[in-house]
């Protein structure tokens, strides 16, 4: 070891050549004498290489001797090359006068300990603590009262002591409340405006108004039940079962839903009926058909209206359909039309190319006259769905002669609206050779009039 003078810097260079971790160190190292006039070695200031590659990382090392370590002091705290400082465990950072806030870390847990006063947390933002043992635990002098953890999915409050309730308490005005209590005591009962609940879920409002109890029986029947005053005669239940869920009177009357005071829809045996009135034959139903999905009818004289309410008389859509959970197509209006709008845009599409037989799929069409069983009075202009559906097969819904599993007819049907590229094709082809014809008819007649001028 060599010592340099640079004017007001002392240096200490070690002038071995490695690249080792902990090499190429200096040391400096404090001594005294003891009373009896034994030299000891109080601590040491250490700079030494960190890491092993061939670089210029340092690490810088503070050591005290803790009474036993002869000429060979224990690192107390280090930092590295990247400017972190480390303690060793056991090391605590202590601040105040009598080291009331102690943080260090024991080999096994981190710990915080404030022997006076709070431990206050000023923040600008969060305050985030990620526990990936799952658990926060509250103690009071060493005892645990209370946990946080994750079960699965789900947030669990725990009450460490037993049968300790857990209170949800606030002040309502200058007094303090206590809305809401679980009773650990009762099995774990829900207590809300009152703290001594009967049931598992025990409502009680400040005008002494019916509680609502949720009742959950041995055959996985849970149900919120309305009562009259007695507590005894049940009125109406929202019942859950493990296949359906029930909301409903017990009485076979109707269930009604209204708004300022007057009834806007109700559910019957047979059907659901949405209106201005509680007369059956004047509103829209709504009922199942089996299989086929669910029907609306129009009874009396009601029509069914879509309205875009609110919008005055702007543009914009009343309704948009989708196939799952991509937007397929829309009806639009303006003040004064309807658009049947079916996804188009170009970004949806691939592999576009020009229609170029458009005459010949033409001519394969089959336009003809008919008039529907159903209306035996009337004749219209149209196709029959699968002598289309040979041409355009995308024009077609359906399988000729399709059943279904109990035999009847599943009828095809058509969008005629989508023969419209086709024939716009094969008019753009006819418009093209009516225009060479007229272009070579020019070109004869000009020759012919050159003719009959010599």
């Amino acid at each position: 070891m060599s010592r340099a003078r640079d004017l007001a810097d002392r240096v200490l260079h070690n002038r071995t050549h490695e690249d080792t971790d902990g090499g190429r160190e200096s040391i400096v190292t404090f001594k005294g004498e003891q009373s009896g006039g034994e030299i000891s070695t109080l601590a040491q200031i250490q700079a030494s290489h960190d890491g092993t590659s061939d670089d210029q990382k340092a690490d810088l090392i503070f050591k005290t001797n803790d009474g036993s370590d002869g000429t060979s002091p224990t690192e107390a705290m280090r930092i590295n090359s990247d400017q972190n400082i480390s303690i060793p465990d056991n090391g605590k950072v202590m601040f105040g006068t009598g080291d009331d806030l102690q943080i260090y870390h024991d080999a096994t847990n981190s710990i915080i300990s404030n022997a006076t006063g709070d431990l206050s947390f000023d923040l600008a933002g969060d305050f985030i603590i990620d526990v990936d043992g799952g658990d926060v635990k509250f103690k009071d002098d060493g005892t645990e009262f209370s946990q946080y953890y994750k079960d699965g999915n789900d947030l669990a409050i725990y009450s460490s002591i037993s049968d300790g309730d857990i209170k949800f308490q606030g002040k309502d005005g200058g007094s303090v409340i206590t809305p809401v209590t679980i009773d650990m005591s009762e099995g774990g009962y829900v207590g809300i405006g009152l703290t001594a609940p009967t049931a598992p879920l025990t409502v009680k409002s400040p005008s002494n108004a019916e509680a609502i109890h949720i009742v959950g029986r041995s055959d996985d029947i849970g149900q919120i039940k309305f009562y009259e005053a007695d507590h005894t005669t049940i009125l109406a239940t929202i019942e859950a079962r493990n296949s359906f869920v029930n909301l409903g009177s017990v009485a076979n009357v109707p269930l009604t839903f209204m708004t300022n005071g007057s009834e806007r829809m109700r559910l019957t045996q047979n059907y659901a009926l949405f209106g201005m009135t509680t007369n059956d034959s004047q509103g829209v139903q709504l009922y199942t058909n089996g299989a086929n999905g669910i029907w609306a009818k129009c009874t009396g004289t009601v029509n069914y209206w879509i309205t875009r309410a609110g919008q005055g008389a702007g543009n914009g859509s009343i309704a948009t359909i989708y196939s799952d959970t991509a937007s397929v197509g829309s009806i639009t209006v303006t003040s004064s039309s309807t658009a049947y709008n079916t996804s188009s845009d170009y970004r949806l599409k691939e592999n576009v190319t020009n229609v170029t037989d458009g005459i010949t799929r033409v001519k394969q069409l089959a336009p003809k006259r008919f008039n529907f069983i159903a209306d035996a009075d009337t004749t219209v202009d149209g196709f029959v769905a699968h002598e289309a559906q040979a041409v355009v097969p995308e024009a077609v819904h359906g399988t000729k002669d399709e059943v279904d599993d109990d035999g009847n007819a599943v009828m095809q049907g058509i969008d005629q609206s989508k023969l419209v590229p086709l024939l716009t094709a094969a008019l753009q082809e006819a418009i093209a050779k009516i225009e060479t014809l007229e272009t070579e008819n020019t070109a004869i007649k000009a020759r012919l009039d050159a003719l009959e001028a010599e």
